[in-house]
């Protein structure tokens, strides 16, 4: 599976508007490694890199199944709370 690169992290998120903690829930990685990561605090491991950026890519598919249907926001594709 083929990612962009680690330093996208924080950027994908915020294009998304979730928060740290929402992507930490998603992602089933603790909120402080991704803030860590999106700092450059640390290299994460492709375990680590892979479950956060599924879960930006399931965000980002529920967001895009989404529009058409209405106003909508990715926190209320029902992922957020998961």
């Amino acid at each position: 599976m083929r990612f962009p690169s680690e330093s996208e992290i924080k950027r994908l998120r915020k294009s998304l508007d979730i928060t740290q903690l929402e992507l930490a829930r998603l992602s089933g990685v603790s909120q402080s490694t991704i803030a860590k990561r999106e700092r450059g605090g640390i290299k994460g491991s492709y375990e680590t890199v892979t479950k956060i950026f599924i879960a930006l890519q399931e965000v980002a598919q529920a967001f895009q199944g989404q529009q058409g249907r209405g106003p909508c926001h990715p926190k209320d594709s029902g992922h957020a709370g998961q």
